[in-house]
């Protein structure tokens, strides 16, 4: 959109000069290009330095989009972006928990050592201790029921979902615990454990934040006077956390802008409070509003179509929804009415065909349902046999997908002896599913391509490594999976979708692992019952989790056999893998259309909550009965350990507004058709009763066309174009083998668990906080080392004598650093500098262990200032002469030619920061007895180190992962034993 395209009420929008500004941006109404010309618009014209401005995004997709307008518009209006971006220049453009996470690590320890935990890694973590932490006792006293009768898998459910509303809604720990204590007193150790074995869930990033950005906070003191506008988009479901972020950064100094659409507020289970966004200028003093309430997206037809929604919702801000665009006769809307699920769909197919032989492309057309799991499979097989390419998008079942089925069930097959069957519950609200070899034979036929007899050889064979595995436990479930597949010789090659959902399945099993053999404090089992001290005991010598019990590793690391105390290892491990199976199979098989490379050309079917921030040009909204759309389960009454005093539970539990909101998302997504449609009864013969949204629609639906009626012109769907963000590790790891990059980076496939893992972030952090001291005005001092390494180390798959063997080898290495060189600290302007390279259609970020002065001593006090003033490069109209140094941790020495040139690039990265580098260091840490090496400015090595870069990236986003076998890439790949191109593939031990 141009400037001069823009409506006088958005430029208003753009260039307001209110320091609390309130956007009410109604679907289609254009505020990414409105918020992308405001940032743009405070950066030029309003002397807003990009360092000193945020914006907070819903999701991390939104945030690529917008980051990727605001660079557009911001080199149209200076040149200099064009050669550094804003967000290049310090510019935070993400979600407000990337922000949190980001913030706080820049404060150092203990939370730049911390890993993130996604939904899977923590059900599997509680899982893990619930019975410790009185998780199931306090499941069991809410049931009334014996704690020994309880199962694991509710309990945790139960608490989780608990524990989000208590960080959602910032419950005080003493309020909750003077209403809650049993559940206040559990909650309290369980996040005791987390920061103790340095993880965190996103949720609680918030929490954490808001907390050190409170008055006396140190995040607080580190950003006074240093954001100076911060812009929100999609405020509308902004929970209170979140809300007490922003409120915490306005009473810094900053002002702000928030843009949001309250019709559009669908993230209420998640804890996003409508309230905070239209009660805005009632929470907040001389506050703005202006309202975009035109619509450039769709035609009147759908407009008004929506607005009969919009009208219906009881809390909602005034406004009336405007069209823009001309309409198109006989209109833009269809409906009709099926018998049967499987007759809706096919009529939907043969609608679909239809547009495709006007001149439409897949790719136009989009299906939107309020669940994936429960009503897409009728129109995913009506299009698929008609051939119509299709994608599906969204949570799906993992039994969706047969080859992610398939390895599921041979792991509940192993949790039995031999060839007996197994059993498992992969729907709680089925029976129990049995796996017998003989079914377990025709699924690896079916699966695989294999002959059946050759089928039910592999089962025997599959039969007999898992009674290996029962008895003698997994020592890496990864390494054991890789074996699995290559018994099963999957992935085969070429077949995209077996990768990626194999990969998925990799990534959903290392969270289960890495949850289960975390290292935990001792502390955690010093009341355990003798039957659970059995459990443990036997699971730490699988992990190596400490403890005096025989399966301690050895010196050079390797585990110790296993004590046989009962129950063998693995059954027990293997129990627990299959009650997170159970839970997780319902919700493992996310895809996006970023992942799918066919998803460019083919029809997408989606859940309306994956559509939000989407348009097609032709949209389909089926199901529309009751229990489907409205959900089944609004307002359905679940358990909580927070009491209804302190939250609102209706929020949580799903209103009719709530779902008339994501009613009218999925309506405001079609530009030129919206087909609409319902059915009579089941295919089992029951009745069904329309979806109470289609009275709202009575209107519009007397004047909706019949199916087939409606001939939209054909629109250009262009190809995905956002801006990429890489690392150099996975460029480098393209340039090697780009099917490697393929498995790892884009499916999925995670490498084998390394017990070290951890060690090299430990020397990074010891020498930024270091850094840091130096900063708060100490000396630095290599007698400080040990108690640095002491209070932060923690390898979380360490046994306790590598352990401690890593810790001792740590102080040596960064205290000979300290004798040899320890006095440029007092020169560190910045510890853990990041850098970004801007390519063409890329961004390369990467970041430098110490930014130093040239000249002087005692950076400290000053070098703090000066950094908080903003005169990020120059003195004196000087550019400030820096150093920088970056510390190798890696087993390549001496340093590669691509770790200088990658240095080199961040030279010129510091150079455009206004910055004049004038020495550039790679110190290697790797040995007690570290060097240094001076890289030399290349011009012609960094162009043509650029020129690869660039080319790589091209390769990348053109999806050509060509495989480069051979004896060196093969044997150094974390997948040979697998992939399909491998010259060790079926190496099976």
């Amino acid at each position: 959109m141009k400037g001069s395209q823009l409506s006088p009420v958005q430029q208003e929008a753009i260039r307001h000069p209110a320091r609390r500004l309130h956007v009410v941006a109604s679907a289609g109404a254009g505020k990414t290009e409105v918020l992308a010309r405001r940032s743009v618009w405070l950066m030029t014209e309003h002397g807003v330095p990009p360092e000193s401005l945020i914006a907070f995004t819903f999701t991390e997709k939104a945030a690529g989009e917008l980051r990727q307008r605001i660079e557009e518009r911001a080199a149209e209006a200076d040149p200099g972006f064009a050669e550094l971006p804003p967000v290049s220049r310090g510019m935070f453009v993400g979600t407000t928990h990337a922000w949190a996470l980001e913030a706080l690590k820049a404060m150092g320890a203990p939370y730049e050592l911390v890993d993130v935990l996604d939904e899977a890694a923590e059900w599997s973590l509680l899982q893990r201790v619930a019975r410790r932490l009185g998780v199931l006792e306090l499941f069991a006293a809410a049931e009334d029921r014996d704690e020994v009768q309880v199962a694991v898998s509710p309990a945790v459910e139960r608490f989780l979902r608990s524990a989000e509303v208590v960080h959602n809604e910032r419950i005080p720990i003493g309020l909750l615990a003077g209403q809650a204590p049993e559940f206040a007193a559990v909650l309290q150790r369980y996040e005791r454990l987390l920061l103790e074995m340095r993880v965190l869930p996103f949720r609680m990033l918030l929490g954490h934040a808001a907390d050190a950005l409170a008055p006396g906070g140190p995040l607080r003191r580190r950003l006074e006077g240093r954001v100076r506008h911060v812009l929100v988009d999609e405020a509308q479901d902004f929970n209170r956390a979140q809300e007490e972020i922003l409120r915490h950064l306005m009473d810094l100094g900053a002002a702000v802008t928030v843009v949001g659409d309250d019709d559009q507020a669908i993230y209420q289970w998640r804890g996003g409070d409508v309230r905070i966004f239209t009660d805005f200028d009632g929470r907040h003093p001389e506050v703005e509003r202006i309202q975009l309430t035109t619509n450039y997206r769709s035609r009147p037809e759908i407009v008004r179509t929506a607005a009969g929604v919009a009208g219906r919702l009881r809390e909602r801000l005034p406004k009336e929804l405007r069209t823009h665009r001309e309409p198109l006769p006989p209109g833009s809307v269809e409906f009709f009415v099926a018998e049967t699920p499987s007759d809706e769909a096919e009529r939907m197919a043969g609608r679909i065909d239809r547009l495709l032989a006007e001149g439409h492309r897949p790719a136009e057309v989009a299906v939107l349902l309020r669940s994936v799991r429960t009503a897409a499979g009728p129109f995913v097989n009506a299009l698929r046999r008609r051939g119509i390419p299709v994608t599906v998008v969204g949570q799906t079942s993992l039994l969706s997908r047969p080859e992610m089925a398939l390895v599921a069930r041979i792991f509940v097959f192993w949790t039995t002896p031999g060839l007996e069957p197994a059993s498992w519950r992969p729907d709680p609200h089925s029976a129990p599913e049995t796996v017998t070899p003989e079914e377990l034979a025709g699924e690896v036929a079916g699966v695989t391509g294999m002959a059946p007899e050759q089928a039910t050889a592999l089962v025997t064979r599959l039969a007999g490594l898992g009674d290996q595995v029962r008895t003698r436990g997994v020592g890496d479930l990864i390494a054991l999976y890789h074996q699995l597949l290559a018994l099963l010789d999957l992935p085969r090659a070429g077949r995209a979708h077996e990768e990626l959902g194999l990969g998925r399945m990799s990534t959903l099993l290392t969270s289960f692992e890495h949850s289960l053999r975390r290292a935990a404090p001792a502390w955690l089992y010093e009341t355990v019952e003798a039957q659970e001290a059995e459990e443990d005991r036997l699971l730490q010598a699988e992990a190596g989790e400490g403890g005096d019990n025989g399966g301690e590793g050895g010196e050079d690391g390797r585990e110790g056999k296993a004590v046989r105390l009962g129950l063998p290892p693995g059954e027990v491990f293997l129990a627990r893998l299959r009650a997170f199976l159970e839970a997780f199979v319902g919700r493992a098989a996310e895809e996006t259309p970023d992942t799918l490379p066919t998803a460019a050309e083919a029809v997408q079917v989606m859940t309306v909550h994956q559509a939000k921030g989407l348009e097609f040009p032709v949209v389909f909204v089926p199901s529309l009965v009751e229990r489907r759309f409205p959900s089944a389960r609004m307002g359905e009454r679940q358990v909580w350990y927070v009491p209804e005093t302190l939250f609102d539970r209706a929020r949580y539990e799903g209103r009719e507004d709530d779902e008339a909101r994501l009613f009218f998302v999925a309506l405001s997504r079609a530009r030129e058709l919206l087909v609409l449609s319902t059915f009579t009864r089941y295919e089992k013969g029951g009745r069904t009763k329309p979806s109470r949204f289609l009275l709202y629609l009575a209107e519009a639906l007397s004047a909706a066309q019949q199916l087939h009626s409606v001939h939209p012109a054909a629109v250009a769907v262009h190809g995905d174009r956002q801006l990429l963000v890489l690392d150099f590790s996975s460029l480098l790891l393209y340039e090697g083998c780009a099917y490697r990059y393929w498995l790892s980076r884009v499916c999925g496939f995670q490498p084998v668990l390394a017990r070290e893992l951890g060690f090299g972030r430990l020397l990074h952090h010891a020498v930024a906080e270091l850094g840091r001291r130096t900063l708060a005005g100490a000396a630095p001092r290599a007698a400080d080392v040990p108690s640095i390494v002491a209070r932060s180390f923690y390898l979380p798959f360490a046994g306790s004598i590598p352990r401690a063997r890593l810790q001792q080898a740590a102080v040596r290495r960064l205290t000979h650093y300290m004798e040899r060189h320890g006095q440029e600290l007092r020169r560190v302007l910045q510890p853990e500098m990041r850098f970004e390279v801007p390519l063409s259609g890329a961004r390369v970020r990467g970041r430098v262990d110490l930014l130093l002065r040239r000249d002087g001593e005692g950076a400290g006090r000053e070098a703090r200032r000066e950094e908080r003033d903003g005169e990020r490069g120059e003195r004196g109209g000087e550019p400030l002469q820096v150093e920088l140094v970056d510390f190798k941790t890696s087993e390549n020495r001496p340093p590669s030619e691509a770790h200088q040139n990658q240095l080199r690039l961040y030279g010129l990265a510091c150079r455009r920061l206004g910055y004049d580098p004038v020495g550039l260091f790679i110190h290697d840490l790797d040995v007690d007895q570290g060097g240094r090496l001076r890289v030399e400015e290349d011009d012609g090595s960094r162009r043509a180190f650029e020129a690869l870069l660039e080319e790589w990236v091209d390769g990348i986003r053109s999806a050509r992962f060509t495989p480069n076998p051979g004896p060196t890439t093969c044997g150094s790949c974390d997948f040979r034993t697998f992939c399909a191109h491998s010259v060790m593939r079926g190496r099976v031990a």
